[in-house]
């Protein structure tokens, strides 16, 4: 490949792993977060599937598909903190111009083929709708009715070839409403790790049901953005065996919300994951994962933990979501000693902190934005608030309504 046409491969990646530090910069195709570090540190001890691959059936309906990405490049370039004006501005409630830009940034998806290839096994190809400059394509091979991703290409004619793609994990929910590919991209000196995720487009309105803006939401005051409250959910606490005694903390945090303002508003269960988890990218997994070895995040107030969701922007509920414990980061604090080392343990200000740190993510995890202004005591800001407060309680519910039996 000549030197100008590695120059365009290079910008065009950059833009799809762009990552998006606020609501007001978000876009709907997705957040890649940029890491000092290795990423793949995020799945590292966890269990993938490289095997199964996605059903044919499901991608040749007749059906269009929404991407929304998540996942981490590697920069060498140190990344400024967000400042406290940068966080207030995040919470500002969005104007109209904010919804139309997202609703812009759709890009829908559909299978193309099969194709012929000189008597070779014929391929399809997992590409826009709409043909636009600097798209991405997904090459997919037929086997035994699964396709497996076997090629990358960029540009609106496929111009380049991304080189070094490797597949981790397969995933498809298991109401089919969506599915993901879990990927590392290892292509001129862009080391990143991306889950493409694909959710069957919709007629219904974008973002159209509005919520009191008074309360501070993942996408912005008064955007709702829920789980389904007709379905039951499960929240796994991964890597029991090796985070001792915090896997008991961290249920009784995430249970916090529901046995207290969600009770009656949201069904969901915490359970146990002694040995390994899926990665992050598999939708019908929700996890409170443990990142072991070292990895700093540029992401808003990321330095100890963060919540890492998949909208659907048409029914606006949540498709996934989990949440990355740094430990790294904690051990940095602690002087380099572990979590689970004996004296950390009977150390009842990192168990407050621990508490804390889960119960603000799960927060998150639940579709709550954080709240800044230093007149509201709240779990969803960057205070000592070690309990769920009148905001708290209010902003939730106001979220997610009574179940009507």
């Amino acid at each position: 490949m000549n030197r100008i046409a590695l120059v365009v491969l290079a910008n065009a990646l950059l833009l799809l792993l762009t990552a998006c530090p606020s609501k007001n910069s978000h876009q709907s195709s997705g957040e890649i977060i940029p890491v000092k570090g290795d990423p793949l540190v995020f799945i590292k001890g966890t269990q993938g599937d490289t095997e199964s691959g996605l059903p044919l059936s499901l991608l040749s309906e007749n059906t269009e598909w929404t991407i929304y990405s998540r996942g981490f490049r590697a920069t060498k370039q140190e990344q400024p903190q967000a400042t406290q004006e940068d966080l207030e501005e995040d919470n500002s409630a969005p104007d109209d111009s904010f919804v139309a830009s997202l609703e812009e940034s759709v890009e829908a998806f559909h299978l193309q083929g099969p194709h012929e290839s000189n008597g070779q096994v014929p391929y399809y190809y997992f590409e826009p709708v709409e043909s636009r400059e600097g798209q991405l394509t997904f090459q997919f091979v037929p086997k035994d009715s699964r396709l497996h991703l076997t090629a990358l290409y960029v540009g609106k004619n496929k111009d380049f070839k991304v080189e070094q793609v490797k597949v981790h994990h397969y995933s498809v929910k298991d109401d089919q409403s969506a599915f993901s590919v879990l990927v590392s991209l290892n292509s001129i000196g862009l080391d990143s790790l991306i889950s493409f995720e694909f959710t069957r487009k919709q007629d219904t309105g974008f973002l159209s049901q509005k919520l009191d803006a008074a309360y501070n939401y993942m996408f912005g005051p008064g955007i709702k953005m829920t789980w389904d409250q007709s379905k039951e959910h499960k929240i796994t606490i991964c890597n029991q065996n090796s985070i001792g005694e915090y896997a008991e903390v961290a249920k009784e945090s995430v249970l916090r919300w529901k046995e207290g303002p969600l009770e009656n508003r949201l069904r969901y269960t915490v359970s146990d994951a002694p040995e390994t988890c899926p990665p992050f990218s598999d939708l019908n997994t929700h996890s409170i994962l443990h990142v072991k070895g070292w990895i700093a995040v540029y992401k808003e107030g990321a330095q100890l933990a963060f919540a890492t969701m998949t909208p659907n922007f048409y029914s606006q509920n949540f498709v996934d979501g989990d949440v990355m414990f740094l430990e790294s980061e904690w051990e940095e604090g602690l002087e380099g000693k572990s979590l689970v080392d004996e004296e950390i343990l009977s150390n009842a200000n990192v168990q407050k902190a621990y508490r804390i740190t889960i119960t603000h993510e799960t927060g998150h995890l639940l579709g709550l934005h954080h709240q800044f202004d230093p007149a509201i005591p709240s779990m969803m800001g960057y205070k000592d608030v070690d309990r769920l407060t009148t905001y708290d309680w209010n902003a939730i519910q106001a979220l997610y309504p009574p179940i009507e039996e």
